[in-house]
């Protein structure tokens, strides 16, 4: 895990910077032109060193059930977004949400009734998959990343380099701290690790809303490294323990049930920030107490999460973490 996910940390990292610096000194729009060049190399790259790998026996692409599950999925990202920004009024937007929930339970009926469905919900019957992915998809409902530089531009009137440059250091932590995650697993095992990782998130999260403009820069330097730090120790857990009980024949279709929902994730992360701003502030501008209370309500989320982590047992995920859990006296 870490020899795949410290290389990919290299661009979280620099982008903040490279992204104010655009921002600042060009234009808002050269930050979506600067894809275009990195996404060709991708595509070249990935044509001349990634084999052509075709699997023995191709399983039939569940059309009907692709189409049924992104369409519940958009309307309600787009319900949730609605909230934020409003696009249709406001008794349209709560039938978006009646309707999304209904395709999507009209997708669970789909799923238990095909052999091989584009998302194999029966993998949740896996404990341990269970509690990453559905927990861990929780947990990861982080609006930090999208707050934080709000706060630093909007409240605290930096400019978008400046924001970038306090901004990165999160993304710094979570590369850094990759290297001593192993060890952190085989003393605390998953379920300590997941759920005491989990509360000082929501510490730290919390501790966001209490910044002001004139908090010293080393400080909130030092948050947002050490808030980097503690969601690269949790995703890492979470992506090890989710996957740690699955037999190898499911794999890959434990893989896109994960992915999917940790996408998800992210993209509710910065729906549910956005409503937050949108319902606190209302109508007048944005001030640094809509972002205090939007910090707080946030570190809710993670700390929520715990119930679910305490539901492991501290043997889950002994043979991959390592760790040996102290046998209780007869």
């Amino acid at each position: 895990m870490n020899w795949m996910t410290i290389p990919a940390m290299i661009g979280p990292t620099v982008g903040p910077i490279v992204g104010g610096f655009l921002t600042t000194y060009f234009s808002w729009r050269a930050i979506f032109y600067l894809n275009l060049p990195i996404g060709i190399l991708g595509v070249a790259l990935a044509l001349w060193l990634i084999e052509d790998f075709r699997a023995p026996a191709p399983v039939r692409f569940d059309l009907s059930g692709f189409f049924i599950v992104g369409l519940g999925l958009a309307l309600l990202q787009l319900a949730i977004e609605n909230v934020g920004r409003p696009l249709v009024p406001g008794p349209v937007g709560i039938l978006l949400f009646a309707a999304a929930f209904a395709i999507l339970l009209l997708y669970v009926r789909h799923a238990r009734r095909r052999e091989d469905p584009i998302l194999d919900l029966r993998l949740l019957r896996i404990r341990t998959f269970r509690i990453g992915t559905v927990t861990g998809a929780l947990c990861r409902i982080d609006a930090a990343p999208f707050l934080l530089p709000l706060l630093f531009q909007v409240g605290f009137g930096m400019s978008p380099l400046q924001s970038g440059l306090l901004s990165f250091s999160s993304s710094l932590g979570a590369m850094l701290v990759r290297v001593p995650s192993g060890t952190f697993l085989r003393w605390f095992g998953f379920r300590r690790l997941l759920a005491g990782n989990a509360c000082l998130a929501a510490a730290v999260t919390a501790g966001f809303g209490l910044l002001r403009p004139d908090t010293a820069v080393w400080l909130i330097v030092f948050l947002v490294l050490l808030s980097g730090c503690l969601r690269s120790i949790q995703y890492l857990a979470l992506n090890t323990i989710s996957y740690a009980d699955v037999p190898a024949a499911d794999l890959s279709k434990s893989t896109s049930v994960g992915g999917v929902a940790q996408q998800l994730a992210r993209g509710f992360g910065i729906a549910v920030g956005a409503a937050l701003l949108a319902v606190i502030a209302g109508p007048r501008a944005l001030t640094i107490g809509d972002f205090r209370l939007a910090f707080f309500l946030i570190a809710l989320i993670p700390f929520l999460s715990t119930l679910g982590f305490l539901r492991l047992s501290p043997v889950d995920g002994a043979e991959v973490s390592g760790h040996r859990p102290t046998p209780r006296p007869a």
